[in-house]
C-alpha cells in the first residue's frame, strides 16, 4: 500500500516519471505510444551466443498492482546499448525506449525527449555531464539544460554531485556517505536518506544497485548509474527502495479561532500517525545455481502509532483577535503552537508494504 508521495527525496531523482515519448501531431503533446498491456512487450536482447551472465529484464512489482519492467539490449562488447521501460504506475501504462552511445570520453543516454551526455576521465568515471530536457513537466515543448559535476574520493567512490542550470544557479547538491564498502546515505536538501544492504555481494554484470535504489537520490543515477560510470560499486546488494514513499499522515486538527482562555496554559493532545517503518525493513534474496541474483522480496512494516503530546499556545500578533460575548478569540495566524516531544502510548500493526523484484538473464 504505497502512499501518494515518495521519497520523493527530490523530484529530479524520479527521472523516468518525466514524459518520454514522441509528439502527437494533433495535440502537440507527447504521445507515449503504448499499444500493449504492461509486461507483455518484453524488450529484445540480441547479443552473443552465450549471454547467460547478462541481465536481460528486471521486473518490479508492489502489492498495489504497479509493475515496472526494465529491458536491456547489449552490443558485442557486452555493453548496454538500449533500455526499454514499460509497465503501470497508479493504473497508468507507459512505454519508453532509450538509446546509449559510447565514445572514448563520453557516454550518452537519450531519446526524443531527453538526453544525458556524460564526460568521462581516463579511468572511465563520469566527471561532468549535461542533462537536457525537451519538454516541460506538462508535456509541452520546452528546452532546459542542467550541468552536473561529480566528485570522488581517493578510492574512486562518488561522494558529491552538483547541478547548475543555464543561468549558473547551483540549485541542488547531493552528498553521499560510504560505510563498509557501501553507499549508505544521501544528503539532499537538508534531508538524510539512508540505504540498507544485504549481506550478499553484488556480482551482476551491470550495477543494478542504482536501479534498485531509484538512483540513490542522484539526478541521473537511475538512468546511467547501472553503466558503471559513477565510480566504485557498492560491495553488497542494496535493499530495493523502488516503490518507497516517505509520507506520514497524522490527525492534527487546526482550530481557526483560539479562545483567550487557552493562551499560555499547558494542554495535551492525543493523536495518531501512520508510520512506515523503513528502518525495520527486511529483504529476502534468491540466487540460481550460477550464484546469480534472481529474486528479491522486501517487506516494510506499517503501524498506526498513538501519541500524547503537551503543547502551549502563545500570541504573536496581539491585534489578531475578535471579541465575542466579551471574550477575545485569536486567529490561527496570530498565535504560535509550541510542542513538547510526543510520547508514544501504543501502536497497532497494519498491512506491510511489499516490493517484489525478479531478474531474468
Amino acid at each position: 500500500m504505497r502512499k501518494t508521495a515518495f521519497l520523493s527525496i527530490m523530484a529530479a531523482a524520479a527521472l523516468f516519471t518525466a514524459a518520454s515519448c514522441t509528439e502527437d501531431p494533433d495535440t502537440g503533446k507527447p504521445d507515449d505510444g503504448t499499444t500493449e498491456e504492461p509486461g507483455t512487450e518484453e524488450p529484445d536482447t540480441p547479443g552473443t551466443e552465450d549471454n547467460t551472465d547478462r541481465i536481460s529484464i528486471i521486473a518490479f512489482r508492489n502489492d498495489e498492482g504497479d509493475e515496472h519492467y526494465w529491458g536491456f539490449t547489449y552490443d558485442s562488447q557486452d555493453r548496454p546499448v538500449a533500455v526499454d521501460l514499460n509497465g503501470t504506475d497508479y493504473g497508468d501504462t507507459f512505454l519508453y525506449h532509450y538509446n546509449i552511445e559510447y565514445s572514448d570520453s563520453h557516454v550518452k543516454f537519450y531519446n526524443d525527449t531527453l538526453s544525458i551526455d556524460l564526460t568521462l576521465d581516463a579511468s572511465g568515471k563520469a566527471v561532468s555531464g549535461i542533462y537536457h530536457e525537451y519538454y516541460d513537466e506538462y508535456g509541452y515543448p520546452y528546452e532546459s539544460e542542467t550541468a552536473i559535476s561529480f566528485f570522488y574520493d581517493a578510492e574512486d567512490r562518488l561522494i558529491r554531485e552538483e547541478g547548475t542550470d543555464e543561468y549558473d544557479y547551483n540549485y541542488f547538491t547531493v552528498e553521499y556517505t560510504w560505510e563498509n564498502g557501501n553507499m549508505v546515505n544521501s544528503y539532499i536538501n537538508y534531508y538524510d536518506v539512508p540505504f540498507l544492504y544485504s549481506e550478499h555481494a553484488a556480482n551482476s554484470n551491470i550495477d543494478i544497485n542504482w536501479i534498485l535504489s531509484t538512483g540513490y537520490g542522484s539526478m541521473v543515477g537511475s538512468a546511467v548509474g547501472f553503466l558503471g560510470v559513477l565510480g566504485e560499486r557498492s560491495t553488497d546488494y542494496v535493499f530495493p527502495t523502488y516503490f518507497d514513499d516517505d509520507l506520514a499522515v497524522e490527525n492534527q486538527p487546526i482550530e481557526e479561532w483560539i479562545s483567550e482562555d487557552l493562551i499560555g496554559i499547558t494542554q495535551t493532545r492525543e493523536y495518531s500517525s501512520h508510520l512506515v517503518a523503513y528502518d525495520e525493513s527486511s529483504a529476502e534474496y534468491t540466487f540460481n545455481d550460477r550464484e546469480q541474483l534472481t529474486d528479491i522480496t522486501k517487506t516494510v512494516p506499517n503501524y498506526m502509532v498513538y501519541y500524547s503530546q503537551d503543547y502551549t499556545i502563545t500570541v504573536v500578533d496581539p491585534d489578531g483577535y475578535v471579541v465575542n460575548d466579551g471574550k477575545k478569540y485569536y486567529r490561527y495566524e496570530a498565535v504560535r503552537y509550541e510542542y513538547e516531544e510526543p510520547v508514544e502510548t501504543g501502536r497497532e500493526p497494519m498491512d506491510p508494504d511489499i516490493t517484489y523484484v525478479s531478474i531474468t538473464y
